[in-house]
């Protein structure tokens, strides 16, 4: 079943925007609580175990969405244990503040929409929002490598 859900999407969680360590302290303490060794879980999702550990000690820039799904399930554990981390440091606040205050009426319509979805529902969404920054700046940068 963990297998079936298992998709090749790396979403990069930047320190200012998540607590990779504080994630990786609740998958420890819920794995904990289940009696499970590291390596249970490692195997059981179908995870490098230097992957694993690297997960629990909230170590890395990115984290594999396929990964983390894995063992979010396998633990059974709700997905908003990665909403739940995040964080607005005070110099992001004011840019965020001017951004909203710039918002045109349907966008202010839509973020609310956002605001509303389910954790698992909006992290989906900002994976799906983030391949497409990730491929228009590639984009981009092959105009750029192109003259244009």
């Amino acid at each position: 079943m963990i297998e079936s859900l298992r998709k090749k999407v790396v979403i990069e969680m930047p320190e200012f925007l998540f607590d990779a360590k504080e994630i990786g302290n609740r998958i420890r303490n819920r794995r904990k609580e289940l009696g499970l060794s590291a390596d249970d879980v490692a195997e059981k999702c179908h995870i490098k175990r230097s992957t694993y550990y690297r997960i629990e000690k909230g170590e890395g820039k990115t984290m594999s969405f396929s990964n983390l799904n894995a063992i979010i399930q396998f633990l059974n554990m709700d997905a908003s244990i990665v909403a739940d981390t995040e964080k607005e440091p005070a110099d992001v606040s004011d840019e965020l503040t001017e951004i909203i205050n710039n918002l045109d009426e349907r966008e202010k319509r839509l973020l609310k929409r956002i605001h509303q979805l389910p954790p698992e529902q909006r992290m989906s969404l900002e994976v799906l929002l983030q391949g497409t920054t990730q491929s228009a700046q590639a984009g981009q940068g092959q105009s750029r490598e192109d003259g244009g």
